[in-house]
């Protein structure tokens, strides 16, 4: 997250996969517009879960001593859009 990736959109069966340079996103109609969006999507959400989650994680030791219930943390994603996307608890 936070960096730009070239998008590689090769005909094969649906995946998506990143290198760190690469965003390699494999569909079986490259035509597709729609389907090809749905998948980024899912995949920048599940992303930012991973991400937020790892933040989430260090940030808590700080407030471990405290002895704050890490069940009550919680964290959004949204779309570059702005749209909220999901909101999880942890």
């Amino acid at each position: 997250m936070g960096k730009n990736l070239q998008l590689v959109v090769k005909k094969w069966k649906k995946g998506i996969s990143s290198d760190g340079v690469y965003l390699t996103l494999s569909v079986k109609n490259v035509k597709d517009t729609a389907l090809k969006k749905r998948i980024i999507e899912k995949w920048f959400v599940t992303e930012c879960e991973e991400v937020s989650m790892e933040i989430i994680d260090e940030m808590y030791q700080i407030f471990k001593k405290y002895h704050v219930p890490i069940r009550n943390w919680y964290y959004a994603t949204w779309y570059h859009a702005g749209e909220a996307a999901a909101q999880i608890a942890a």
